[in-house]
């Protein structure tokens, strides 16, 4: 079986999410499970590629088909979360930016839509970047922009 041009765009796109995921995880604090979604969509990848190489019965068809449908699942839900982790990097950026000496948890009464854990992380990933600096305040911390005092 020829693969379709779809099906090859398909791969070259899988095939860039892979190796990106690779190259992220190795400057995420949360490196197992990127180097895990990037496992999924190499060895998705190879299946798909050994699957597309040889004719197919009904039974390989419809195996081919549920694993390229739980790829583009799985990339799809990379993609929605990526655009959560952005929101919520430009609303917590945004109050720390107007307010210097905003409590983190203040910033989980003020951001309801955005799970406690997001905002944790996102804080995490800016003061790792030099984006803020934060100083313990009790049994929370002030989150300050890198510049302000």
């Amino acid at each position: 079986m020829l693969m379709t041009p779809e099906q090859k765009s398909l791969l070259a796109e899988l095939e860039d999410e892979a190796n990106h995921l690779t190259g992220k995880a190795e400057r995420h604090e949360r490196r197992k499970q990127f180097l895990e979604a990037a496992q999924f969509y190499k060895e998705a990848l190879y299946r798909v590629r050994n699957a597309a190489s040889l004719p197919l019965n009904k039974k390989q068809t419809k195996d081919y088909e549920r694993r390229v449908a739980r790829v583009i699942e799985l990339h799809n839900q990379m993609i929605y979360k990526a655009r959560e982790r952005r929101d919520a990097r430009h609303m917590v950026l945004g109050v720390v930016m107007r307010e210097p000496g905003v409590l983190q948890t203040e910033l989980y009464r003020r951001m309801p839509q955005q799970p406690p854990e997001m905002v944790r992380e996102v804080v995490a990933w800016a003061v790792g970047e030099g984006r803020l600096r934060r100083r313990k305040q009790g049994r929370t911390y002030a989150l300050y922009p890198r510049a302000a005092g």
